[in-house]
Order: structure tokens, then C-alpha cells, then sequence
């Protein structure tokens, strides 16, 4: 009974939370992706504070350098994506120009054999395309500017969470003392598990773009290194990264190449960079620091994404790993850390 109590709880918790994601996004999903950033810097500010480096000084160091990290990166990717795909559409301009004229021709005979108002058809279905783009390119730009404005907001949290830390911990400190160890004990585990997260797949991602770059290369693909090194960032992204990022280098080897050898070894390159990836790269390098069912992220993945669009798909592997390790200080809930978890909590 006390394990259906315990279960029923969370179910209401982890309810009330998603609507609470769902309903209030902007608000809540910039903070908690901060909380996931401040513990993840939380060891590097003690470091820098031991230098003889001020709290506030450090937090806003730390949370500067990735910023300018994410901004450079953002830059190069649209203005090198960008270029590459003008040059791209440009080598393809005659030929498509040629297709379509030939179309039109063909229409236009068959328009004048069955009496057809091809016109009138025609500026039917180009009303229709520009409706389409105007609403496309209206989506993106909010996109755009919703990325930006988390971009902006998360740093800013994570350095006030940083440098009130000394606040945070007087306030544990006259907690009871049972739960301000448990509390003090799941930060400092949440935060060490951050760390080791980071630091993995940031490795990860460098071994996944020297493959995905080599392969491209010797594959001649047009933009091998921006492609590679795209597709590499977007793993970042569990299980759907690598397919998402296969689909633009695809795209491009099909607009450049004729026949179907080149995009099906491009294919075969990300399926095999994929598997190695999956297999022998992030367990060994990650090994078992996350401890996550892969039920269980993928279902969580989902949701996540379903609820909070791109960013909540980001920070939803890390967030459920912080989620597990609370789960874990408890008696009544360590069964359901246990559900989440790919090997036991007591062997971890």
C-alpha cells in the first residue's frame, strides 16, 4: 500500500508538473534548464572561488563563456549552412529552370487539346504556396525568437542561481536535519552527474564529427565539414539527433549527385557512425554516470518534446537523471528510480 501511495503521489506531481510545462513553458522551461546549467557549473565556480575570484565574478564568467560559445556556433552554422545552400540551389537553377519550362510547355499543350483554364489554375495554387510560405516563414521567425529569448534568459537565471548560492545553502542549513542532508546529498549528486554529462558529450560530439567529417570527404560530398559537424551538434538530441541530421546532408548529396550510389552511402556512413555512437562510443565514454532506461528516456524524450518543442527534448535526459538521483534518497520512491534506472540503483 505504501508503494501504491507513493505511486500515486508522483503520478500527481509528475501531472501537475507537465501541465504546468505545457501551460507555462516560458516561464518554467528557462528555469529549469537553468538549474540543470548552475549544477553543471556549480563545481567549476567553487574551483574559481578558491582561486581568490569573487562568487558573483565567477557565476558570471561561467555562464559568459558558454553564451559566446552558443552564439559563435549559432553565426557560423546559419552563415555556412546558409552559404552552401545558395551554392547548391545555384548549381541547380539552370536544370530546374529547363524542367519547368518544359512542364510548362507540356501543360500548356494539353490545356489547348482539353480546353483547360490553365491560368486560372496556376494562380489558384501559387495563392495557395504563398499562403503557405507567408505562414512558414511567420512560424520560424517565432521559432527564432523564442530560442533567442531562452538563449538569453537561461544564462541570466543560472548567474543569479549561482551567485545566491551562499543563501541557498543557509536555507538548508536550518532545515531539519535529515532533510537538509538528503537535500544537500541529491544536489551535490545531481550536480556531479551534470558535470560528468557534459564533459561526455561534448567529447562525444567532437569523435562523432571527426567520423562524420572523414566520412563526407571521402565521399566528396559538397560541404563535407559544416554538414559533418551539424549533424555531430544535433546529437544532442537522444536517438532522433543522428537521423535529423543525416536528412540535410542527404538532401544536399541528392540535389548534387545523379543516381542513388552517393545518398545511399551517405545513408550507410550515418547508419554506421549511428551504431558506433550507440554502441561503443557514448557507453563507453558516458558509461554508467546517467543510468537511465532507454524505455524510459525515449518515452520521457517524447513528452518532453510534445510539451516544451525543441528545448525540452535538450534538457530532458539530463532533467530525468536529476529527477532519478532524488527518486533514489528515499525508501518509497527508490522502486521507481529503480524503473527508471538501466542497471540497480544499489549498483550504482
Amino acid at each position: 500500500m505504501t508503494y501504491l501511495k507513493t505511486a500515486a503521489w508522483s503520478s500527481i506531481v509528475v501531472g501537475m508538473v507537465v501541465l504546468a510545462l505545457f501551460f507555462l513553458r516560458g516561464v518554467f522551461l528557462p528555469l529549469i534548464a537553468a538549474v540543470l546549467l548552475a549544477l553543471a557549473l556549480l563545481q567549476p565556480q567553487r574551483w574559481l572561488e578558491s582561486k581568490g575570484l569573487p562568487g558573483w565574478l565567477a557565476a558570471v564568467l561561467l555562464n559568459l563563456l558558454p553564451f559566446l560559445v552558443l552564439v559563435g556556433l549559432g553565426v557560423f552554422f546559419w552563415h555556412a549552412l546558409g552559404d552552401l545552400l545558395d551554392q547548391v540551389l545555384a548549381s541547380n537553377t539552370a536544370t530546374a529552370e529547363e524542367e519547368m519550362d518544359a512542364l510548362t510547355e507540356s501543360l500548356e499543350a494539353q490545356a489547348e487539346a482539353k480546353g483547360w483554364r490553365i491560368a486560372d489554375q496556376i494562380q489558384e495554387h501559387a495563392t495557395t504556396l504563398m499562403e503557405s510560405v507567408s505562414s512558414g516563414l511567420t512560424a520560424g521567425i517565432a521559432a527564432v525568437g523564442t530560442a533567442f529569448g531562452y538563449l538569453l534568459l537561461i544564462p541570466i537565471y543560472c548567474t543569479f542561481m549561482l551567485s545566491g548560492r551562499s543563501a541557498a545553502k543557509r536555507m538548508l542549513d536550518r532545515l531539519d536535519p535529515d532533510r537538509s542532508d538528503n537535500l544537500k546529498h541529491w544536489l551535490n549528486a545531481s550536480a556531479r552527474l551534470m558535470r560528468r554529462y557534459v564533459a561526455s558529450l561534448l567529447l562525444v560530439i567532437c569523435i562523432v564529427g571527426v567520423l562524420n567529417i572523414a566520412g563526407l570527404f571521402a565521399l566528396g560530398v559538397k560541404g563535407a565539414v559544416v554538414l559533418g559537424a551539424f549533424a555531430a551538434v544535433l546529437i544532442i538530441l537522444p536517438y532522433i539527433g543522428v537521423i535529423a541530421g543525416a536528412l540535410l546532408p542527404l538532401s544536399v548529396v541528392v540535389m548534387t549527385t545523379e543516381g542513388w550510389t552517393t545518398p545511399l552511402l551517405v545513408a550507410g556512413l550515418f547508419a554506421a557512425v549511428q551504431a558506433l555512437e550507440g554502441n561503443l562510443i557514448t557507453p563507453r565514454i558516458m558509461g554508467d554516470s546517467i543510468n537511465l532506461n532507454p524505455v524510459g528516456i525515449i518515452l520521457f524524450l517524447t513528452l518532453m518534446g510534445a510539451v516544451a518543442g525543441v528545448l525540452g527534448m535538450v534538457i530532458a535526459v539530463p532533467l530525468l537523471a536529476v529527477i532519478r538521483e532524488g527518486l533514489c534518497l528515499h525508501t518509497n520512491t527508490k522502486p521507481l528510480a529503480e524503473l527508471l534506472s538501466h542497471n540497480s540503483v544499489s549498483e550504482t
